[in-house]
C-alpha cells in the first residue's frame, strides 16, 4: 500500500491490521499487527494468510485527517499481492475571523443604522409639515 500526499517530504502513516471472520466480525484469535510507512511512503504487509482483513488508520501524516472508514481487503490463494494507493487531502482548517471585539463592532454598526434611520425619519416628518 502506498499513501501519497500533496505535500512534499517524508510523511508517516500507520495502520492496524485485524483479521475478519466470515461474518465480518474481528477474529480475536488473530493478533492484530501495526504497520507504518517506509521512507518511500510504502507499507508492506507481509506474512498475512489467506483471508479477509480490516486496515484501520491509526496515525495520519501531520496536517491530514484520519480515514473515516477502515479499508477491507481480501487475500486469496490466487491474489496474494494487492496494490492500494491512497490519495489524501489535507484537513480543512478554518481561520479565526472577527477577533474578540466582534460584539463592540456589531453594537457600533447597529447603533449607526438606528441613528441614521432616526435622522432620515425626522427629515421626512419636517418635509411633510
Amino acid at each position: 500500500m502506498k499513501r501519497t500526499s500533496d505535500k512534499r517530504g517524508k510523511q508517516t502513516w500507520e495502520c492496524k491490521v485485524e483479521k475478519l471472520k466470515d461474518d465480518g466480525t474481528v477474529d480475536t484469535t488473530f493478533t492484530s499487527k501495526e504497520y507504518s510507512t517506509n521512507t518511500s511512503g510504502i507499507v508492506k504487509f507481509e506474512n498475512l494468510l489467506v483471508g479477509k482483513y480490516k486496515m484501520t488508520e491509526t496515525l495520519a501524516p501531520k496536517g491530514y485527517e484520519l480515514l473515516k472508514e477502515p479499508i477491507n481487503v481480501e487475500i486469496t490463494k490466487d491474489s496474494r499481492e494487492i496494490n492500494l494507493t491512497l490519495k489524501e487531502r489535507s484537513s480543512l482548517v478554518m481561520p479565526l475571523t472577527g477577533g474578540k471585539n466582534w460584539i463592540i463592532v456589531t453594537c457600533i454598526l447597529g447603533g449607526s443604522v438606528i441613528f441614521i434611520s432616526l435622522v432620515i425619519n425626522k427629515r421626512i416628518e419636517k418635509i411633510k409639515t
